[in-house]
């Protein structure tokens, strides 16, 4: 009798422990990482104004991917989202900002429940700084260059936020020969931007004219101008 009340115990205590687990593991949420430009998010983190947003999702019983969200400043945002390598206990969201967040505070959301129900959510406040200036010099190379024999040069700065720029770029007696421009947050398939992006950006001219003729040999000062304002300036020669 002993031993039969002793089997029962025991086995109340096993089912008891196993319950304990099952109940542990279900509770579990899934994992959620989110990036901005690959980098991974923290609280007070400075982002540029047209942000490629990313979140990780991932939870081993599988994650309901039809209840992923991705919010900003409480606005529902449509995303791409594909498995990860893992397969399907785990996903990637992906959003890229089309409309230049504002200067200030911005509020980044993304929720999900795994196949069990469970939510999870992970919150972020973020800072873009809104201001569009050059850092250090602007340079071109090669300089001098050599329309005539096909050359071009690559006008080269660095830009502390996202924006619409222009490159103005003059003869010696002042007139506009040539106006590049540079759309915010435009990039090419190395991630260089091509005039108006947060970073490094690379701007080509091949020597012609707004006119349709090719420049002469000389010296053409440029400037790179964001809203009406001069944010930087610096000059090209040419000799062939």
């Amino acid at each position: 009798m002993k031993k039969i009340f002793a089997i029962i115990i025991f086995s109340l205590l096993v089912i008891g422990y196993w319950s304990l687990v099952i109940t542990a593991q279900a509770v579990a949420a899934p994992t959620i990482t989110i990036y901005t430009d690959g980098v991974t998010l923290s609280a007070g983190t400075t982002v540029r104004r047209l942000p490629i947003i990313s979140a990780k999702i991932s939870d081993a019983t599988g994650i309901n991917k039809m209840t992923i969200s991705l919010t900003i400043d409480g606005g529902i945002k449509t995303f791409t989202i594909s498995p990860t390598t893992e397969g399907q206990t785990s996903y990637e969201a992906t959003y890229t900002v089309t409309s230049a967040l504002d200067k200030g505070s911005h509020i980044i959301q993304v929720s999900a429940n795994n196949l069990g129900a469970e939510t999870s959510t992970s919150t972020f406040s973020v800072s873009v700084l809104g201001t569009v200036t050059v850092t250090g010099n602007a340079m071109n190379y090669p300089n001098p260059f050599k329309p005539l024999h096909g050359e071009t040069t690559k006008i080269t700065y660095t830009l502390t936020d996202d924006g619409d720029t222009s490159i103005n770029i003059y003869d010696l007696n002042g007139n506009m020969v040539k106006r590049l421009t540079g759309t915010a947050g435009a990039q090419d398939s190395a991630g260089v931007g091509l005039g108006g992006r947060q970073g490094y950006n690379e701007v080509s001219w091949n020597g012609n004219t707004d006119f349709g003729s090719q420049v002469g040999n000389g010296a053409y000062p440029y400037i790179i101008i964001y809203q009406g304002k001069v944010i930087k300036y610096g000059q090209i020669a040419v000799y062939d």
